[in-house]
């Protein structure tokens, strides 16, 4: 959805906060597109050097994924959180947006 700028699409594949909605998602990829003509998805925009996870307390970790870009900078990361406290059989994805950030 992000590749095809398709921001309702894209916030409707994972939860996030009701602050956060496809005009949000917009504005930043606005920024994005400022510096990049596309984002990249193939084999080695999914290998897993660009997914990072950082332990934040148990059972709740932040997660970044680098967006990769035509021109190979690679600055830009969707960011998340995975919280799994209180939860023992949660459904659907697991992965919170919180923030698409230039690094």
């Amino acid at each position: 959805a992000l590749a095809r700028r398709d921001y309702s699409e894209a916030m409707e594949a994972l939860p996030h906060d009701d602050a956060l909605d496809a005009a949000w998602l917009e504005e930043r990829m606005r920024a994005f597109y400022l510096e990049y003509n596309a984002v990249v998805f193939d084999t080695a925009a999914r290998a897993h050097g660009n997914t990072r996870l950082e332990v934040v307390e148990p059972r709740l970790w932040r997660v970044e994924q680098v967006l990769i870009d035509d021109a190979g900078d690679n600055a830009w990361r969707v960011v998340g959180e995975v919280d799994l406290r209180g939860a023992e059989d949660r459904e659907g994805p697991l992965v919170t947006l919180t923030d698409v950030t230039s690094a």
